[in-house]
This record gives structure tokens, C-alpha cells and sequence, in this order.
């Protein structure tokens, strides 16, 4: 399943790396980037949400990995109280180490709603945050079942901001480019390089109708190469 190769792939890489703070964004899957065009790239995930999350805003990211999306945002929002979540305690290992005051949970995404609630010490979120987290799940059910759990821990008129994820009709064209940039992965894997989970935009207007939130979906900057075949999504609570 893709959310288990996936897994072993970030347990190997928390294992065997050693970054400084300034370079966790490397370890996290960004290593083509510095750390001032992955600062842009965070920025274009926070259009429109900049003054709702100034002040102490109780936050979460969910599949935080070695911690450098939030390293960012307490960059950006001194105030902010953020906590983190993932999967991989090799990675949460670099997390701790990197942000000490701040809470990790280890926790898999796709747990039932109960486990995440033994998990998780606070009840309610006024931010929930997943970048470039959903594409390693291996379903629509499974989006499903995690946007379900994180609305129960969302504070009335909350948001969940969810960066990065393939675009669905775009899938064919990201394919090609992702095999032509991981030339030397497709050697060695050939499937991983396309293993990815493909989300049509439509999973979540539905979703935002029938669990009364607001969808706007956001572009990523053009000098990006993702920015070809994934987008942003923010759900606003009504």
C-alpha cells in the first residue's frame, strides 16, 4: 500500500540524516528548494489567512515530519501556539529536537476517530494545517475519513488549510514530469516516483457542502514546478 512504502521511506530518511534547523525543509521532502523559496512556497499556502492567524491561535499541522512547516509559521507568527503531528517518530525525533516547547503526537492520519482523540491532548483547533500530506494516502476514502476526524477537533468558525495536492484531471502531465525530475529515483523505483494519490477538486466542494464550510482553492507560485499540477485548499467553518 502507498502509505506504507511511504512510511518506511520517511523512517529511513529521519534515520539516516542529519540537518541543521535551518535546512529541515531538506528533510522533509523539499530538497530541491532553499530555505527562502520554500519560505515563498508556505506563503502562497497562506493567502487570505494571514491576520485570522496573528495572535495566539491555537494551530496544528498534521504530517509535520521533521518540523519545518513549522519552524516557518513561528517565523512568520511569533504568537502563534502550534503543535505537530506525524507518522514517522524518526522524523518527530528531528521535530523535538528542533522545537522543544512545542507538542508532537505520534499518530497516523488514518486512524479512527477514537484513536486520534487518545492521541491528540487538545480537544480544539482554530487551525488545522496538512502540507503536502494528502497525496501519500491511498484513497478518496481515506481523505475523506481524515477531513471527518479533523472537523471534530475544530473550533466554530475554524479552518482547515491543506497545501500541495495533486491535481486529479492533471495526473498524466504530472506523471511525465515527475519521472523526467527523479530521473535518478526512477532508476532505482521506477513506481514511487508515480505513486501518488491524485485528488479531484470536486472531493472537497462536496465535502464543504454537505459539512457547511466555505472552499477556496489556491495557485502556487509559477516558478514552482508543482505549481503545473497541484493546488492549495483552504475550508472556512460557516
Amino acid at each position: 500500500m502507498r502509505n506504507k512504502i511511504w512510511k518506511e521511506i520517511w523512517d529511513n530518511k529521519g534515520l539516516n540524516h542529519v540537518v541543521s534547523k535551518s535546512d529541515l525543509h531538506v528533510l522533509d521532502g523539499w530538497d530541491d528548494l532553499d530555505r527562502s523559496q520554500y519560505g515563498e512556497l508556505i506563503n502562497s499556502f497562506l493567502i487570505g489567512s494571514q491576520n485570522f492567524l496573528k495572535g495566539n491561535v491555537r494551530t496544528i499541522e498534521l504530517g509535520c515530519g521533521s518540523g519545518a512547516f513549522i519552524a516557518e509559521m513561528k517565523s512568520k507568527f511569533p504568537e502563534i501556539n502550534i503543535s505537530g503531528a506525524d507518522y514517522s517518530e524518526e522524523l518527530l525525533k528531528h521535530a523535538r529536537k528542533a522545537h522543544p516547547k512545542v507538542n508532537f503526537y505520534n499518530i497516523d492520519l488514518r486512524s479512527s476517530l477514537e484513536t486520534w482523540k487518545s492521541k491528540l491532548k487538545t480537544s480544539r483547533y482554530d487551525v488545522v494545517f496538512s502540507y503536502g500530506v494528502l497525496f501519500y494516502l491511498n484513497n478518496e476514502e481515506e481523505i475523506l475519513s481524515v477531513l471527518s476526524n479533523i472537523k471534530e477537533f475544530l473550533n466554530p468558525k475554524g479552518r482547515i488549510i491543506l497545501g500541495e495536492i495533486n491535481d486529479y484531471d492533471k495526473m498524466d502531465y504530472a506523471k511525465v514530469v515527475r519521472e523526467g525530475s527523479h530521473k535518478n529515483v526512477v532508476n532505482k523505483s521506477p513506481k514511487l516516483v508515480a505513486d501518488h494519490l491524485y485528488i479531484k477538486k470536486e472531493l472537497f466542494v462536496s465535502f464543504a457542502e454537505k459539512e457547511g464550510f466555505k472552499v477556496q482553492f489556491l495557485t502556487l507560485p509559477k516558478w514552482y514546478e508543482g505549481s503545473k499540477y497541484r493546488y492549495h485548499v483552504i475550508l472556512k467553518s460557516l
